[in-house]
């Protein structure tokens, strides 16, 4: 049995429902396989240093994605909710790529694994102190998660694995956006789970790119047959018309963004009115 750590990065500029909803396919294709077992997830957002236009602060999608996840799903330092944010790559100064943040998970789990202070030594990103102090509550999951597993088993193999959608596989075939050694080391040392939509054919492109074909076996395929358009793109345009985007992300997140006016947005919240009068 292979335990996976599923990792998801993304601007989430702001996180949508639709975001959470993948790793829930993921994690009901992966058990469905009869091959792996899902530990839990990680929200991975980029840091200020990715200078996308457009793209908010990382105080406030880290904010976001707290209120979308339940303030991180940890109550009295209990875990109660699979999915947890990672902070480590969006606290950074500089744009981390993603094979390195799957490195940095990964040597993290085996050095808790191997009964190693490695997660506690290497400190925060870039030598300083955090300015949000959710990175023990991460490692703090983490360390809780392996330390059941190892209850029941003497050397269990803890994986990462990458959560994504189709376009980031495609985007394998762009020149000058992946270093291909980073391509490579993906899908031969972590694997990915792709979310793709019906009538897109990423099985093709698997075939078909040659790169990446020789480790096929490590990609698995998701098709998710309920189709949802909802993007940060078309959230971003509908607050910036003042138009309702309920039911395309949590309320919470909702309040958060009418509250401190983001997006262009100068609706209030809640925007139901009173007709009972």
């Amino acid at each position: 049995m292979h335990y996976i750590v599923l990792v998801a990065g993304g601007s989430f500029n702001p996180v949508t429902n639709m975001h959470l909803r993948m790793f829930e396919l993921a994690r009901d294709a992966l058990i469905k396989t009869g091959q792996f077992k899902v530990l839990g997830g990680i929200v991975s957002p980029v840091s200020d240093g990715y200078n996308k236009p457009g793209l908010l602060p990382s105080k406030h999608r880290i904010e976001m994605l707290k209120l979308a996840l339940g303030r991180g799903g940890c109550s009295d330092g209990i875990p109660s909710s699979w999915i947890r944010l990672g902070t480590w790559e969006a606290v950074r100064s500089q744009w981390t790529p993603t094979r390195k943040v799957l490195d940095h998970y990964q040597r993290r789990i085996d050095a808790m694994l191997a009964d190693t202070d490695e997660a506690q030594l290497n400190g925060p990103p870039d030598g300083k102190r955090s300015r949000i102090d959710e990175e023990s509550d991460e490692l703090a999951w983490l360390r809780s998660l392996v330390a059941k597993l190892r209850a029941k088993e003497s050397q269990p193999d803890v994986r990462i694995m990458l959560l994504c959608g189709g376009d980031v596989l495609q985007s394998f075939a762009v020149k000058g956006v992946w270093q291909e050694e980073d391509m490579v080391s993906i899908v031969r040392d972590y694997g990915m789970v792709v979310l793709s939509r019906p009538g897109s054919d990423p099985h093709r492109f698997v075939h078909t790119f040659d790169l990446i074909n020789p480790y096929e076996r490590n990609i698995r395929l998701v098709t998710e047959w309920a189709v949802n358009d909802i993007s940060s793109t078309l959230i971003r345009r509908t607050l910036q018309r003042n138009e309702s985007v309920r039911y395309m992300l949590p309320d919470p997140v909702i309040d958060y963004i009418y509250r401190n006016g983001l997006y262009g947005s100068t609706a209030s919240w809640p925007r139901l009115e009173n007709f009972a009068d």
